[in-house]
């Protein structure tokens, strides 16, 4: 690699992806729009799949009462 600046940002992190060891996983999730790699089957160990469910879930509900709490307080004239 040239140390005097010749590689830009995306030829120094194609050149490092294509090191042994480093595996890009297919993005997939969500499904209308693909961001990140999600596999929770593969991923999070059996026993540990409940409690993940359960902190996703929670993040969701989170996420729609803060949203519900935005739209109810600015609809307020």
């Amino acid at each position: 690699m040239n140390c005097g600046g010749g590689n830009s940002i995306l030829q120094v992190y194609f050149i490092l992806s294509c090191s042994p060891g480093i595996v890009l996983e297919e993005k997939n999730w969500p499904p209308f729009f693909p961001i990140i790699h999600h596999d929770i089957a593969n991923e999070i160990p059996i026993h540990l799949q409940k409690l993940q469910y359960v902190a996703f879930t929670t993040f969701l509900g989170l996420f729609a009462y803060l949203l519900w709490n935005i739209v109810a307080t600015t609809g307020m004239d």
